[in-house]
Parts: C-alpha cells; sequence; structure tokens
C-alpha cells in the first residue's frame, strides 16, 4: 500500500493460496491467518471481513496478483472454470466484482485460470492481472501438470511492473516449500526450493542489478535429518524398507 501510493507498481506471486498468511499480509488485516474466506469468521460470531474481500478493497491498487486459493473468492453454486465448489457462503463472486471493478475503473486488466490463458496473454498490453490457477494451492512442481512455474509467473509480473518508471515492489513467495517440509516429503520441499532459486535468477536477469534491491529471506526454518541405517550409495531421497530395520518403509531423510 505504501508502495503504491509512492507511485510504485506493486505485485504478489506465490504458489500457495493468494489469501495465504504470507501473500495476504501484503494487503489484508485480520485476527486470524484462516479467515481466507467468509465462513471461518462468521462461525465464530465475529463477522470479520475475510482476505478475499479484502483483496478487493484493500488491494484494489496492486497490479499483479498471481497464485492459487479461487474457491475463497466464489461460492459453491458459481460456475467457474474448476470442479472444486467455492467456499464463499455469502452469496458474492469476487472474481466477478473484480472484474467489474476493473471495467468501471478503466483499466487494461485480464483475470487468468488456465495455463493456456497464461500463456496466450500479451504482458505489455496489461496493467492489472488477477492469476488464479488452483482453488487452493498450485500444485507441488513434481506434481505440476497444467500450472504456470513460480518462475514463469515471477517472469510476467516483472514485464508488467518494470514500464513503471518509477519502480516496482514485487513480492514471490515459495510457499509449498514449507509444506513439503510440514509433510515430511523433503524431495518435494527441496524441488520447490529448487523453484524458488529459479525464480531468483530469473528476477536478477530481468532487472538492472544496479538499480534493484532483491531480498532473499525466510520466515522460518526446517531441519533435517537423516534415519536409520541406509547403505553406502543410497540415495538421501530413497528409503529403508529393509526387513532387518523395520517392517514399514521410512524415508532416510526425514524433515
Amino acid at each position: 500500500m505504501y508502495a503504491s501510493k509512492a507511485g510504485f507498481s506493486t505485485g504478489i506471486v506465490t504458489t500457495t493460496r493468494v489469501t495465504h498468511a504470507t501473500p495476504a499480509a501484503a494487503y489484508a488485516n485480520m485476527l486470524h491467518r484462516d479467515w481466507e474466506s467468509v465462513g471461518p469468521s462468521n462461525k465464530r460470531g465475529f463477522h470479520c471481513v475475510d482476505a478475499a474481500a479484502q483483496l478487493l478493497t484493500n488491494a484494489s491498487h496492486v497490479n499483479v496478483i498471481m497464485g492459487g486459493g479461487a474457491a475463497e473468492f466464489y461460492g459453491p453454486s458459481d460456475n467457474t472454470t474448476f470442479t472444486m465448489k467455492g467456499k464463499r457462503s455469502d452469496s458474492r463472486n469476487l472474481l466477478q466484482e473484480w472484474k467489474d471493478m476493473q471495467t468501471e475503473m478503466n483499466r487494461k486488466h485480464v483475470l487468468l485460470h488456465t495455463n493456456d490463458e497464461f500463456k496466450r496473454t500479451d504482458w505489455s498490453s496489461v496493467d492489472y492481472v488477477l492469476g488464479l490457477f488452483a482453488p487452493s494451492h498450485l500444485a507441488y512442481q513434481l506434481e505440476n501438470q497444467d500450472q504456470p512455474s513460480l518462475a514463469e509467473m515471477t517472469e510476467a509480473a516483472i514485464k508488467v511492473l518494470s514500464r513503471n518508471p518509477k519502480g516496482f515492489l514485487l513480492l514471490v513467495e515459495g510457499g509449498r516449500i514449507d509444506h513439503g517440509n510440514h509433510e515430511n516429503r523433503a524431495q518435494y520441499a527441496l524441488t520447490e526450493t529448487l523453484e524458488l532459486e529459479k525464480a531468483v535468477e530469473k528476477a536478477l536477469s530481468l532487472v538492472d542489478q544496479q538499480e534493484t534491491l532483491l531480498l532473499v529471506t525466510a520466515d522460518h526454518s526446517h531441519s533435517y535429518g537423516v534415519v536409520g541405517y541406509p547403505t553406502r550409495n543410497t540415495s538421501v531421497l530413497d528409503v529403508d524398507n529393509t526387513a532387518k530395520v523395520s517392517v514399514n518403509p521410512f524415508p532416510f531423510l526425514s524433515s
């Protein structure tokens, strides 16, 4: 918000839901991070404005928003690209409201849901982009069949934002690194880390490094442990399924 008031273009790119903790912190204020749609707050009697609704009211100035979480923006009966039913219980279709808002403000805008739409977009012809490519989080890269990668979304965002001669502020989150670690899926987490590295490399290749401050950080860490007694030359991503060690196979690399 402050960057926009200063004249910068702004953007948010994530592999999580755009209403998830880190991306939502860029535009929303709420008592609990799980209040991404209208339901959770109302069930507890608070009736606070959810993150998805705040994206329209508080982030109307944000030029580029890309990630997942489309189901937070529409209701169960709304017809959308996705098979998953929407979560909203207030009869609002925030996706349509976003489009209507951009039209009323006479902005060059595009709402994207598929990888084909993403690839067909002429980034030089739009000023505002809302790309929600999954009903919830984007797929892990190891399972990604037809969604833009983090590096691809980063590149697209920079192409839009860098047209502003005053500069831009872009938040890029490789949010599924954390999810892979919490699920004790080391290979998934490590692959997501490499995807973040690709996004950083892409960003560095597109900006003037003498004029751009690029920060890479984490909100917390995860530890790894090599467990069991793997034999020599065993991959750390393999499992120990020898009867001598355990009846049930377990991963050597534990996160």
